[in-house]
């Protein structure tokens, strides 16, 4: 049996669609880039547009610290910082007794009478023990002193008074 080609089937195979070019060489059909229609490329280009509009009205309606504080008074700075106590500190080594190795003697050198009270915090706690312990309030006229007993190397005490900053120390 032997195969023939109907010479209508080669025609039909030879024709192209209309707009589309072969290789004269190869009968190939040669593809043509496209060319971006033009309803693709209008949003593309009004979105952009668009977006660069908003980013130029939202740095236009930022505030400029520069701007606003040429409309502010100049403010002085204000010292509402309460007076130091006036407690002179003066740790002294105890070599008898029980209570520890330090106390403290805190002199007034005012010229008022002084409440003050503080807090004691230990360098080495004990595990039943509070991790403070507040030292009553004591009145110290001119001139009087406190002394504070059982003090060990490095415990904390906070001393405080009305109308007076808080006067922190650190045993040596």
């Amino acid at each position: 049996m032997t195969a023939s080609i109907d010479v209508g089937e080669l025609t039909s195979l030879e024709r192209t669609p209309p707009g589309v070019r072969l290789n004269p060489n190869t009968r190939i059909p040669v593809l043509t880039p496209m060319k971006p229609s033009p309803s693709i490329v209008r949003p593309a280009k009004f979105s952009t547009a668009l977006l660069a509009l908003a980013c130029a009205l939202c740095l236009g309606a930022m505030p400029v610290p520069a701007a606003t504080a040429a409309d502010t008074p100049m403010l002085r700075s204000l010292d509402d910082k309460a007076p130091a106590l006036p407690l002179t500190p003066t740790f002294k080594k105890v070599d008898t007794g029980e209570d520890g190795p330090c106390e403290l003697i805190l002199e007034n050198v005012s010229k008022d009478t002084i409440k003050a009270s503080g807090k004691l915090y230990p360098s080495v706690g004990i595990h039943s023990d509070t991790k403070e312990k507040t030292l009553s309030e004591h009145v110290l006229a001119p001139g009087d002193t406190w002394t504070i007993p059982g003090l060990a190397a490095t415990d904390k005490l906070t001393i405080t008074a009305d109308g007076y900053a808080p006067l922190e120390l650190t045993v040596p």
